[in-house]
Parts: C-alpha cells; sequence; structure tokens
C-alpha cells in the first residue's frame, strides 16, 4: 500500500475531494494529482468526477453523496414517490430539486438529475436519515410542474394512488398559487 493511500485513509470521510487530500499529502497539487490518477488507473481509488473521490473498498452511498454534491436540493420526483412506495419500481435515475441551476452529473454509471425550480416553489420536503426528501404530495407536484416545462411526464398508471393523501395534494396545489398545477390535480383527482 503506497504512502499516499495510507495518508488518504486516516481521512473520516468515504468520499474525498481534491482539497481533503491535499490536507493531508505532503506534496504540490501537480504531484498529487498524477499520484491520485494513479491510485484510481491500480482501482485503489475511485473517481466519481473531477475533483471527488472514494474509497474503493468503502461502499458508496449515491443518495448521501448527490444531496452532499447538489446541496440544498431535496429528492423528488420518481424517486421520491418510489422511496415512500408510490411507484411500483424503483427508478435507475436519482432526481432532485433546487433553487441553483439544472445539471446533470454521472457518478460512476448512475446519472443525477438537478432540476431548477422557483424559490417560492421549494419546499414540501421532509429530512429523513439527513437527506431532504419530498413528500409524495409535493413528488407528484414537482413532475407536474417539470410535465409543463417539457421535461418529465407523470407515470399516472405506475402510482399507487391510495398512498397519496388527496386532500393534501390540492392543499399544496393550491399553496403554489399556479393555476396549471390546480386543475392538473383536480383533472387528476376526478379520474
Amino acid at each position: 500500500m503506497s504512502k499516499l493511500l495510507k495518508l488518504i485513509k486516516t481521512i473520516p470521510k468515504a468520499s474525498l475531494t481534491f482539497h481533503d487530500i491535499a490536507s493531508v499529502a505532503p506534496m504540490d497539487a501537480n504531484t498529487l494529482r498524477v499520484s491520485l490518477h494513479r491510485l484510481v488507473k491500480r482501482g485503489d481509488l475511485i473517481a466519481l468526477k473531477k475533483g471527488l473521490y472514494h474509497l474503493k473498498e468503502s461502499e458508496i452511498d449515491l443518495e448521501r453523496l448527490a444531496a452532499e454534491i447538489c446541496y440544498p436540493a431535496y429528492f423528488s420526483c420518481e424517486w421520491a414517490l418510489a422511496h415512500h412506495g408510490v411507484l411500483h419500481q424503483m427508478p435507475y435515475r436519482l432526481e432532485l430539486m433546487t433553487s441553483k441551476r439544472s445539471r446533470r452529473i454521472l457518478i460512476g454509471s448512475r446519472e443525477i438529475a438537478v432540476h431548477h425550480l422557483k424559490k417560492d416553489l421549494f419546499w414540501g420536503y421532509e429530512i429523513v436519515d439527513g437527506i431532504w426528501m419530498a413528500t409524495p404530495e409535493k413528488a407528484i407536484l414537482d413532475i407536474l410542474y417539470l410535465q409543463r416545462l417539457g421535461q418529465k411526464t407523470l407515470p399516472v398508471d405506475e402510482i399507487r394512488w391510495k398512498n397519496i393523501n388527496r386532500k393534501k395534494l390540492l392543499q399544496f396545489a393550491k399553496r403554489t398559487r399556479k393555476s396549471f398545477l390546480v386543475r392538473a390535480c383536480e383533472r387528476l383527482l376526478a379520474s
């Protein structure tokens, strides 16, 4: 085991930034970049994205990592619906809502979609084990909001509607003060 890898293992985090590693490594930035590249090539480290690494032997908690990278953001859309047992299948792509810009992030082979949401709509989440997760009703509203922008489609047939608080969904829609969301929820609830 290399000296650098031993030093990296002393850092009490599973996911490490270049700055984290530089704080314990007694070498200049260019030498450190080359050494990290070699550790990744050897398989001792996993490069999650530019400047973000993970120790090979530790398990990646993709949800927690996505929450850290995208902060402030909450999980929503199909990901939150599946988390709450409202969707029949677990989606492959993690989806978060943020008041910052939209972006797509690849971590290994997994995709994280981060959707922009106006600040006045950034609510409707609970903190579950330190992670912000939309309530099922807010996740549906977020999908309807993105559907209006042409970015998503509500998977109506895959939703277990008995797990949705219909009254809360309509209250949330009215809280947004967006008439298109209120109308969309009224149509959903009437069917």
